[in-house]
C-alpha cells in the first residue's frame, strides 16, 4: 500500500508578505468610533473649525465612510450630541429620584455632587457647552433646551423651596444657581490649567468630590440661615 506524501506548504512569492487575518469591525462599532471622534473634535475645536476629514482622521476611518453613516457635518454633530448627552439625561432622572424625599438644601447638595461627578467623567460635554456658548447658534439652542435647561430649572426650584423653608437667605436664583453650576463646570473644564498651576488632576474622583464639598461649604453653608 503506497503512502501519499503530505503536500509541502507553498513558498511565498518573493517580495510579497502573507496577509495576516485582521478582525473586521462591525458597522455599529465603526459608527460609535466616528461618534466618539466627532464629539472630541467638536468639543475641542468647535463646529465651524471641524471638518468631516478631521473626524475621519480622528476615528481612523476613510473620509467617505463618515458621509456614508451621517451624510453631513450637521447630522454628525446632532447624532454625536444625542448619543453622548443621553448620559446626562439619565443622570438627571437618577438625581430627581434620589432627592425626592430630601429637604431642599440637602437635595441641592446631592444634585451638586452628582453633577460634579458627571462633569469629571465627561469633560467633552462641558467643553462642548462652553465652545458653543461663544456663538448664538441653533446648536446652542438645542444644547440649552434639551440638556442644560432641565438642570438649571431643577436647581432653581430647589433654591426657591429652600428660601421658602427659611433654610437659606433669599437670593435670586439667576445668581445663586449659576454660581453653583458654573463653578463646577469651570473646575472640570480647566483641568489642563489646574494641572499646570497646582499639579492637581481636576478629573480625579477624589479631587472632584473635594471640590464639590468646597462649593457646598462656601456657597450653601455661607448662605444658610442658622436656627
Amino acid at each position: 500500500m503506497t503512502r501519499r506524501r503530505r503536500a509541502k506548504p507553498a513558498k511565498p512569492i518573493s517580495g510579497v508578505k502573507p496577509r495576516s487575518a485582521r478582525p473586521v469591525n462591525k458597522p455599529d462599532d465603526t459608527r460609535q468610533a466616528i461618534l466618539r471622534a466627532a464629539l472630541d473634535c467638536f468639543s475641542n475645536a468647535g463646529f465651524e473649525a471641524t471638518s468631516i476629514a478631521d473626524v475621519a482622521r480622528a476615528a481612523n476611518v476613510g473620509h467617505p465612510l463618515v458621509h456614508y453613516y451621517f451624510g453631513s457635518k450637521e447630522r454628525l454633530w446632532h447624532d454625536a450630541v444625542e448619543s453622548s448627552f443621553g448620559d446626562l439625561l439619565r443622570t438627571y432622572d437618577a438625581i430627581n429620584f434620589a432627592i425626592n424625599d430630601l429637604s431642599p438644601i440637602d437635595a441641592l447638595r446631592v444634585m451638586l455632587r452628582a453633577f460634579a461627578k458627571f462633569c469629571a467623567e465627561n469633560p467633552h460635554h462641558v467643553n462642548l457647552l462652553l465652545t458653543e456658548s461663544k456663538n448664538d447658534s441653533p446648536r446652542l439652542s438645542l444644547l440649552l433646551s434639551n440638556y442644560l435647561s432641565p438642570l438649571h430649572k431643577r436647581a432653581d426650584e430647589l433654591v426657591l423651596k429652600a428660601i421658602a423653608a427659611k433654610q437659606i437667605r433669599a437670593l435670586d436664583p439667576v445668581h445663586l444657581t449659576n454660581m453653583m453650576i458654573g463653578s463646577i463646570m469651570q473646575f472640570s473644564a480647566a483641568n489642563v490649567l489646574i494641572k499646570s498651576l497646582y499639579q492637581v488632576d481636576s478629573s480625579s474622583p477624589v479631587i472632584v468630590s473635594r471640590h464639590a464639598d468646597v462649593v457646598m461649604d462656601v456657597i450653601l453653608n455661607g448662605i444658610a440661615i442658622r436656627p
